[in-house]
């Protein structure tokens, strides 16, 4: 920031008590993303003023690409602030809570007040961000709440539907319609139900669908696979079909529900490019454990 002469000062410094109310050097912040965000974010926290920041180094920045992937290694102010982790977000559901616990934990043994997250992926997944509000932790960012009903791109389309607002045309919950394909009733979402153990009880409020889609959330909660990466290829082939008889021509992009910088999708022209598209977008989320959310959309490439 600046002050009243154009000169460049930390709100620490300011004369306003306002200004000053913003003053940020008591925070000591862990950056849990990799890349130019990274060294963005450790920049604008010189210019603003942090007491301290320090950075996480996962085995593919140390191992694989040494100085590719950190060159904010190079100059870090604080290099006793670097601290390796196997990954940031592991393979599948149960191993990404390993990793989340083991970044909280370091987050609070080392004293760190805070935890910035970047843009997508880690910044947008609920369980982290609800994991650190558990804790003694603050994150840079938007509330799990928030992340729940926006940052997943499919509760965002929902949400968006329910409000009135115009949304891509395309299908925004494919897990749920393969379940169905599958187990197309009452009776059969509760017998595999309790085929699987899980804590599930119909809802007359709702659809099939929702129903369905209620299941699959119980069995996400458990790391239970109640719907297979075949059945959801088969099912997307469907459902675009269905989008390509509608809009003859036009490409359609399959996007994971979390996830950015342009991981986690892929547009294809052809059905016959479906079947190879899914499994490239949900290994790219590491979503292929048994158990792992696996919804994505299936939408017009606008």
């Amino acid at each position: 920031m600046r002050d009243a002469k154009g000169k460049q000062i930390r709100a620490l410094d300011a004369a306003s008590e306002w200004v000053r109310s913003f003053d940020v050097s008591p925070v000591k912040c862990l950056v849990v993303c990799r890349g130019p965000v990274r060294k963005e974010a450790f920049e604008v926290f010189d210019q603003i003023g942090l007491r301290e920041y320090g950075m996480l180094l996962s085995e593919k920045d140390s191992v694989v690409y040494p100085r590719c992937l950190a060159p904010e290694l190079r100059d870090l102010r604080f290099p006793a602030n670097v601290h390796r982790v196997a990954d940031y977000m592991g393979v599948g559901q149960e191993e990404k809570l390993e990793r989340i616990a083991e970044i909280v934990q370091i987050g609070e043994s080392h004293g760190y007040t805070h935890i910035f997250a970047g843009y997508g992926f880690m910044a947008e997944d609920a369980d982290f961000i609800e994991a650190i509000e558990a804790s003694s932790l603050r994150f840079i960012g938007p509330s799990s709440e928030v992340i729940k009903r926006a940052g997943a791109k499919d509760e965002a389309k929902k949400l968006a539907r329910s409000l009135g607002n115009a949304v891509v045309p395309g299908v925004d919950n494919v897990s749920a319609l393969a379940l169905v394909a599958r187990a197309g009733d009452r009776e059969a979402l509760e017998a595999l139900a309790r085929e699987n153990d899980l804590d599930f009880s119909w809802d007359a409020n709702v659809d099939l669908e929702e129903n369905a889609e209620q299941l699959l959330q119980a069995g996400y909660a458990n790391s239970v696979e109640i719907v297979t990466i075949e059945e959801l290829q088969k099912k997307a082939e469907h459902e675009s079909e269905k989008i390509w008889k509608e809009y003859p021509g036009k490409r359609i992009r399959y996007k994971c529900i979390g996830g950015g910088g342009g991981k986690g999708q892929r547009v294809v022209t052809h059905v016959t490019e479906t079947s190879a598209a899914v499994m490239d977008i949900l290994a790219e989320q590491k979503v292929l454990e048994p158990g792992s959310n696996r919804n994505f959309l299936i939408e017009l490439n606008l």
